[in-house]
């Protein structure tokens, strides 16, 4: 969202969530971006202007096909190679067809790389990519922890039932992985309601990569699977500001102080759901 002032001033504001009931019901990020009247355009605000500027042309409103706004999307935002634009890069899936995938063969496998300690929390995440980075990531040493809804222990439980689709994923996977590297491999569960009166969930969708030559952390609109990645039209955000970075870190751990493991999580009758 672009906010345009009569003295000047822009706010950008962008973020995990949607503009809806979810600003006050899920747990999400978001990130205000503001100028001055008088400063100059910075890098953050070009990248975010451009994909305003694609999103908003008619053109697209005729049927255009995705890679066509994924080449157009490219040639407006193409980094630039200054030391602020190292700070901040911005992506807008999908990404055109015909060319390597910038996010899941690029920028997310040399991120994992470099770092040592891998934060990651998500709404829904997996895919066959994002996997293989995840467990090549274990194979070499490298800590990670997995912040996910409650609801995902419970699948274990009730998918079959209630034919939750993150069933098999919650119960092979995850558990597989954590048998495998018990010492490196933490899955926590956050606590939400989901009651009748009041919906909730845990809507974050962030990675933090710690320990390497510098900290970074990936977020934006779509969940961290392959399918949201190659298919929906979402904005991804790679920052290395140390503050930024500093802030998500604060977050991340007040939020896995407040999460149970696995033999925490308190057992609930699947007799009780309908």
């Amino acid at each position: 969202m672009r906010v345009s002032y009569e003295d000047g001033r822009r706010v950008f504001v962008i973020g995990t969530g949607n503009i809806n009931y979810s600003l006050y019901g899920t747990r999400d990020v978001w990130l205000f971006v503001s100028a001055a009247p008088s400063s100059q355009e910075s890098s953050i605000e070009k990248d975010l202007r451009c994909q305003i500027s694609v999103l908003v042309d008619p053109q697209w409103q005729q049927g255009v096909r995705a890679e066509q706004l994924a080449h157009e999307y490219a040639s407006c935002a193409s980094p630039t190679q200054t030391g602020e634009q190292s700070k901040f890069l911005a992506f807008l899936t999908p990404i055109a067809a015909g060319t390597p995938h910038v996010l899941l063969d690029q920028v997310i496998p040399q991120l994992v790389g470099s770092a040592r300690s891998v934060f990651l929390t998500s709404q829904d995440f997996g895919g066959p990519k994002i996997r293989r980075l995840l467990e090549g990531f274990l194979a070499k040493g490298g800590r990670l922890r997995l912040l996910l809804d409650d609801d995902w222990f419970y699948v274990r439980f009730l998918g079959e039932r209630f034919g939750m689709a993150d069933y098999e994923f919650a119960v092979g996977w995850i558990l597989r992985t954590q048998r495998r590297y018990p010492s490196t491999f933490e899955v926590r569960y956050l606590e939400t309601d989901n009651t009748a009166e009041f919906q909730t969930s845990l809507h974050h969708k962030f990675i933090i990569f710690q320990g390497g030559s510098r900290d970074a952390v990936l977020f934006g609109s779509p969940n961290l699977k392959d399918g949201a990645l190659l298919k929906n039209i979402e904005n991804v955000y790679v920052v290395r500001d140390s503050d930024v970075v500093r802030r998500f870190v604060q977050f991340a751990e007040d939020s896995w102080s407040k999460a149970l493991p696995d033999l925490e999580m308190p057992i609930v009758d699947s007799n009780q759901f309908r």
